[in-house]
């Protein structure tokens, strides 16, 4: 066995702090798992509980019952707000 083999199925994790700082309007994705996001009329459509990779634009899967899949676009997202951890969209899906 290689060393390589000695580390099949391990998870690799970076501290937060030593990952390169982002221009304010960027992010990581795994910052917003659990973001909750609102409709324009600021109801809750439930959390992001991941996010999808797509080769056009990436999309938020929101769960609260019956999952959503929203793209995360400038058209559909108005505002990312990391203080309260929120995602508001532009207009109700």
């Amino acid at each position: 066995m290689d060393k390589a083999e000695t580390l099949r199925g391990l998870s690799i994790a970076v501290p937060f702090k030593t990952l390169e700082s982002l221009p304010p309007d960027s992010f990581y994705h795994f910052e917003l798992i659990g973001f909750e996001v609102l409709d324009p009329a600021g109801q809750s459509l439930g959390h992001v509980a991941k996010i999808l990779s797509h080769p056009a634009v990436d999309s938020l899967l929101i769960e609260n019952g019956e999952p959503k899949v929203i793209p995360l676009s400038n058209t559909i997202v108005q505002q990312i707000d990391r203080e309260n951890r929120q995602i508001i969209l532009r207009n109700t899906l």
